[in-house]
């Protein structure tokens, strides 16, 4: 952990640095065949439907579980030494610029929520997802700085300041799983209509506070080191 915490900025890893075989980094060495990148994608994207037929054929495990299960054992597969080029695959997408990976899956996410949503429930309880999205996302941003202040920054010199801007970033929840999990179930309209709707605006309220603390980190009242 402390390794990833003083790492170099992720920007450095996608600066276009990189034009044959790898990148060296402090406890890393990146792939940087772009071919493999387009592998693991394409690979992902066949196990999961082949994942989602299976489960919705047999039944006895849920597709998010089975997804989780699967990368478990793909990722302990890889620990061992015999990933092969499926590790150099999954190496490879360190090389993607993060805000990149935010245009291409954001938009399309908050498009989904806001075509699936019903109108008419999401009127009724409106009041309740903005306060579970904006004074939820704000409890949850000060309860984790306080736990972040009071386990890390004894250990990391993190200040208060930089503890709330790690808070943010942890606090934007993605319920697409877990409404997809309630529909199956056949869980009430409202509620998966005020999980939903809470991150819409939850992912909003979370991006607010997290530059607003970032700001502040960056022009040197955080303390942050390497997380800045």
């Amino acid at each position: 952990f402390r390794r990833f915490c003083t790492w170099r900025h992720v920007r450095d890893m996608a600066g276009g640095k990189c034009n044959s075989t790898s990148v060296d980094y402090e406890w890393l060495t990146v792939s940087c065949d772009k071919t493999d990148a387009v592998l693991i994608i394409f690979f992902a994207l066949a196990w999961g439907t082949f994942l989602l037929g299976l489960t919705s054929k047999t039944k006895l495990v849920p597709y998010t579980s089975m997804v989780f299960i699967t990368g478990f054992l793909l990722g302990l597969w890889v620990v061992l030494g015999y990933g092969g080029r499926l590790e150099t695959a999954a190496e490879s997408l360190l090389m993607i610029d993060p805000h990149l990976m935010l245009y291409i899956f954001i938009p399309p996410l908050l498009f989904l929520s806001g075509l699936e949503a019903n109108i008419r429930v999401f009127k009724y309880i409106k009041w309740q997802i903005l306060t579970v999205a904006f004074l939820g996302t704000a409890l949850s941003v000060s309860t984790t700085a306080v736990f972040l202040k009071g386990i890390l920054a004894s250990s990391y010199n993190w200040t208060w300041l930089t503890c709330f801007m790690v808070g943010s970033i942890v606090s934007a929840t993605d319920p697409v799983a877990v409404v997809a999990l309630l529909s199956d179930l056949g869980a009430p309209v409202a509620l998966g209509t005020l999980i939903d709707g809470e991150a819409v605006f939850n992912d909003g309220s979370a991006a607010v506070i997290f530059f607003v603390f970032k700001d502040f980190v960056a022009g040197g009242g955080g303390g942050g080191g390497g997380v800045g």
